[in-house]
């Protein structure tokens, strides 16, 4: 039986609602959990009839998870649904006699009230700034002693810290070298065991072998509390604290997190043993995991517990890149910076993810500037949809720094759902699956200079003030160059597929073939799959030998030994190839020849006859796409094309003309 809606008070202005536990009533069951909901003012407010005292409370940072099975509390004695993961929540604080006050989005938030709804998700971030403390629910699976052995390492690595006060740089790495080996030395994964006395600063890698591991490569251990306590460390138990818990690669915990004053992480049921780990704690964990990635070991016995490593460090990678952005930007990050940084997903590529797609905007807004954030309305009415948030960012940033916003185009699954297109070409979708592509080294300084310093520039009679999502095509300046005569697969092929090698290879040759023997620009064509870029700068800046060597190693024009065996020829390859393959722009990404012979790189979506153009401003080229029946053109993305990335298109016989994009 559902139950009936909550009967909430309206909110005064600068009013939030706060919980506090309190006793069950005598006819429920003393299990039941039981909270009052009252008002109280976030910010002084002389019209507010709540209390004026200070607003002292802890914030709930959760996954809201399932929403079944639905379990039942009590609210002012009136029966309240909550999700499973919140109930499990509310069992931990209320066993642990929290006894202070504390916001929860679900409950102190009335969810159909949506005008209210608007109103405090916009002030969520004033919300979680004015917390005494966030705590952090991770979820009911214990931590395996994961949050113990983190507390530990930190705890040593600070004593550890303060002994490299006044080194030179040169000796700081040396001592780190050393405290990374010492950790190395009593690592417990599921591949090795070894055992060393925790608080030594030095060591080598030559542990001994005491047991089995107690965790499993895909974290289905038990994940015993092996921690440093016993001179071990069960790296396995961490992995999946960060790998198998929600919380990392949900939207809304980024600025809970960030803009907390303090917060602290919790999980599990069992208060027996019961260890929280604050966040700063959690940061200077990480620190370590940065350090243990910078001093590598090869031994094959570290080869899972640096997998483990790079798993970890990098699923919090993107906190720890906002925290960091904001300690330097107190006043809030650009609407440019913080949608770009949240496109990339975690370090792993991992999607940042919200129950509501709209969130995926919403819930970033708070760490924004507010000149920026006020010209993103927040607006959960039936109305606006995912694609109308998206054009609101994609207007502020058109305002901003001109055409260059198309550069974050890509393929959106929101295209295909057929025309008319619901959301419009130029518009990015920073919701989809994060990738390298030509865009992201045309925001680079001086790397590209495609319309020859030419300003990003509108068509004169176009009004950025009349663009609305009903009305959603703009007019641009630009240069249409010709068309794709030809176009070539895209490789889908995932690394570690045994046929990788093989496939790269075959990729290359028909580059190859597409290009033509006879053409003057097919001994440049190891330029395309890395779009003519190293790590950091021009090809030809980075040595280009290595480069061409590993295009000639891939394609099959240079080969191994004949002496090695099928198994050491590919191994060869795939070292003889890796400086050229660790640079190549080819994941969903498409090559192509234009009319004139000239090779390049673009999204996967290119076809034949689809065009190539040069807009005011932009840095490179793109790929844009005739609508016959609608008139104008979509933007498929940005493009690398051989002999145009630095201006050579924008001569005094060319003119930009006006450009429809739809």
């Amino acid at each position: 039986m559902a139950l009936s809606p909550f009967p909430y008070l309206p909110l005064d202005d600068y009013e939030i609602r706060l919980l506090s536990f309190v006793a069950p009533p005598p006819s429920s069951s003393p299990e039941t959990i039981s909270l009052t909901l009252t008002h109280a003012l976030l910010s002084p407010n002389s019209n507010s009839n709540s209390d004026s005292s200070a607003c002292i409370f802890t914030a709930l940072s959760y996954v809201w998870g399932s929403p079944t099975p639905a379990k039942s509390i009590l609210i002012n004695n009136t029966p309240f649904s909550v999700t499973p993961n919140l109930f499990s929540a509310l069992t931990r604080l209320r066993n642990e006699n929290f006894t202070g006050r504390i916001w929860i989005d679900a409950i102190c938030i009335n969810q159909t009230d949506i005008p209210e709804k608007n109103i405090q998700v916009a002030r969520m971030a004033e919300i979680y700034t004015s917390a005494t403390q966030v705590w952090i629910w991770l979820g009911d699976d214990s931590d395996g002693g994961a949050l113990g052995t983190m507390r530990t390492l930190v705890r040593y690595w600070r004593e550890f810290k303060e002994t490299m006060e006044g080194l030179s740089e040169e000796e700081k790495n040396t001592r780190i070298e050393a405290f990374v080996k010492t950790v190395r030395g009593f690592a417990v994964t599921s591949q090795t065991v070894t055992s060393q006395t925790v608080p030594s600063q030095t060591g080598d890698d030559n542990g001994t072998q005491t047991g089995t591991g107690t965790g499993t490569g895909t974290g289905t251990g038990t994940g015993t509390d092996t921690g440093t306590e016993t001179g071990k460390v069960d790296f396995e138990a961490i992995w999946r604290l960060f790998r198998q818990r929600k919380w990392w690669t949900r939207v809304w915990i980024i600025q809970e997190v960030v803009l907390a004053r303090d917060a602290v992480m919790v999980c599990g049921q069992d208060l027996t043993d019961r260890v929280n780990i604050r966040w700063e704690e959690v940061r200077d964990f990480l620190q370590i995991m940065e350090w243990m990635v910078l001093f590598p070991s090869t031994a094959d016995q570290h080869r899972r517990l640096y997998q483990i490593v790079g798993d970890v460090y990098l699923t919090a990678l993107h906190l720890n890149t906002t925290s960091d952005d904001l300690k330097r930007n107190p006043e809030g990050l650009s609407l440019l910076d913080i949608m770009e940084n949240m496109s990339r997903g975690n370090g792993l590529g991992d999607v940042i993810q919200a129950t509501d797609s709209r969130d995926m905007v919403y819930g970033l807004l708070g760490m924004v500037r507010v000149q920026d954030r006020e010209k993103i309305p927040v607006d959960y009415g039936p109305d606006t949809t995912l694609s109308k948030a998206l054009f609101a960012v994609a207007k502020v940033l058109l305002d901003q720094i001109g055409l260059s916003v198309f550069y974050w185009v890509r393929k959106t699954p929101l295209w295909e759902k057929g025309l008319p297109l619901p959301l419009p070409s130029w518009v990015p979708d920073w919701t989809t699956p994060p990738m390298s592509n030509i865009g992201a080294l045309a925001t680079r300084s001086g790397v590209f200079n495609a319309s020859k310093g030419v300003p990003s520039e509108l068509s004169p009679e176009f009004e950025l003030r009349t663009l609305s999502f009903a009305q959603p095509a703009i007019s641009v300046r630009g240069i249409l160059l010709g068309r794709v005569a030809k176009s070539g697969s895209e490789l889908v092929v995932q690394p570690h597929s045994p046929s990788y090698m093989a496939e790269c290879g075959t990729w290359l040759r028909e580059l190859y073939v597409m290009v033509g023997e006879s053409s003057p620009a097919v001994d440049e064509i190891w330029r395309v799959p890395i779009a003519d870029f190293g790590l950091l700068s021009r090809a030809d800046d980075e040595n280009p030998a290595r480069f061409k060597h590993g295009f000639g190693v891939l394609a099959g024009w240079i080969t191994p030994p004949e002496e090695l065996d099928d198994r050491e020829k590919l191994a060869w390859i795939s070292s003889e190839s890796w400086d050229y393959r660790r640079v190549w722009r080819v994941v969903a990404q498409r090559a192509f020849v234009d009319e004139k012979g000239r090779p390049g790189l673009g999204p996967e979506i290119l076809g034949v006859d689809d065009h190539i153009a040069v807009l005011s401003g932009c840095n490179v080229p793109f790929i844009l796409r005739e609508r016959q029946k609608t008139g104008g053109y979509q933007v498929l993305g940005p493009a690398y094309l051989y002999g145009l990335m630095d201006g050579e298109a924008v001569t005094e016989n060319s003119a930009f003309s006006d450009i429809q994009l739809v």
